[in-house]
């Protein structure tokens, strides 16, 4: 199963250095505010969208690894998730039961290693990260198109 990086997921759609423009380089003061535009419309979107415990990095860290993974065909563990979140471990402990807790993540004990934990998001918690995800994808392609105005 091919692995994605982080990095890989966001370098297709918003590569502003190769952004096509008809006017020209963007020049930096451009680059910088189209790059502070889309962290707050992203914070934006995400307090719109997602619950109150999906708020904290760590957490908002911890759901997207699971659905990054997912969306990759993969089954991830509980160090797989607390490695690509780059949290402690006892914080992601923390973090991951209270969304257990709340019905947003899933813990589901590996059958062939008793030590390995399996973690995957619940049908209410992929339904809003996919209105998150498509809601995100259009702000990125008007930046997007903003960059190349």
């Amino acid at each position: 199963m091919k692995r994605y990086s982080k990095d890989m997921w966001m370098r297709p759609i918003l590569d502003l250095e190769s952004a096509p423009t008809r006017a020209g380089a963007i020049s930096k003061d451009q680059q910088h505010y189209i790059a502070l535009l889309d962290e707050v419309r992203g914070h934006e979107l995400r307090r719109k969208i997602c619950p109150s415990s999906w708020q904290s990095k760590v957490a908002w860290a911890i759901l997207t690894e699971i659905y990054r993974c997912e969306l990759s065909n993969d089954r991830p563990s509980i160090k797989q998730v607390q490695i690509g979140a780059e949290c402690p471990p006892a914080t992601m402990l923390r973090h991951l039961t209270v969304l257990q807790n709340e019905g947003w993540v899933d813990r589901t004990p590996s059958k062939s290693d008793s030590r390995v934990v399996y973690l995957s998001l619940s049908k209410s918690a992929v339904k809003l990260m996919d209105s998150w995800a498509q809601a995100r994808f259009k702000q990125l392609l008007k930046l997007r198109t903003m960059a190349a105005a």
